[in-house]
């Protein structure tokens, strides 16, 4: 008996390979039957750990899959999106873009932020806001460069004219924020591009 627990306890602590020799040398019917009981169950607990482990690992995968698809479609969208705004600008290629935003709602996909490009003289402008909205009714973009409406009309000396370019301005910039801003209709993802 002495020999049998001995051989048990032998099996348990060295593992399964041993268990599988000791536990069918073992004389006693009762402990030959717990020490195969014993290196069953931890069979069956190895497996559920390969198999769950094997599980997070295809879960891992297919996240890491999914974040690239995403990362791709972003990358495309923003590709296009600029592409659309300066493709009437002087120097296209030389278009300086900054505080780059994606911002989705129901409806549509904005990218929003500020760009710099050049004149006919091929020096910089300045920086101006913009956005690019593709909604899901319509095929192409919608661009907007902040006092582009306005621009013709602030140089005027006339009080009415300059008032309602002011208004024209508030209701762009309110838009703007509307827009590009994180609020409850929208989500926003800073670019780093």
């Amino acid at each position: 008996m002495r020999i049998a627990i001995g051989t048990f306890i032998l099996a348990t602590v060295c593992g399964n390979a041993v268990a599988a020799f000791s536990c069918e040398q073992i004389k006693d019917k009762s402990t030959r039957s717990a020490c195969i009981a014993d290196r069953t169950s931890k069979e069956k607990e190895d497996l559920a750990l390969k198999e769950k482990a094997a599980a997070e690992e295809r879960q891992r995968a297919d996240a890491a899959a999914a974040e690239s698809e995403k990362a791709k479609e972003l990358d495309e969208f923003v590709r296009k999106s600029k592409a659309a705004l300066t493709k009437y600008f002087k120097d296209p290629a030389g278009a300086q873009f900054t505080d780059l935003v994606v911002s989705q709602d129901a409806i549509q996909r904005a990218l929003c932020g500020s760009v710099n490009g050049k004149n006919s003289y091929g020096a910089y402008v300045g920086a101006k806001r913009f956005y690019v909205t593709w909604m899901t009714a319509l095929n192409g973009p919608r661009t907007w460069t902040e006092f582009e409406s306005t621009a013709e009309y602030r140089r005027s000396k006339y009080p009415s004219v300059l008032a309602k370019v002011a208004e024209l301005e508030a209701i762009e910039d309110k838009q703007f924020s509307s827009l590009c801003e994180q609020n409850a209709s929208n989500t926003v993802v800073k670019i780093d591009k």
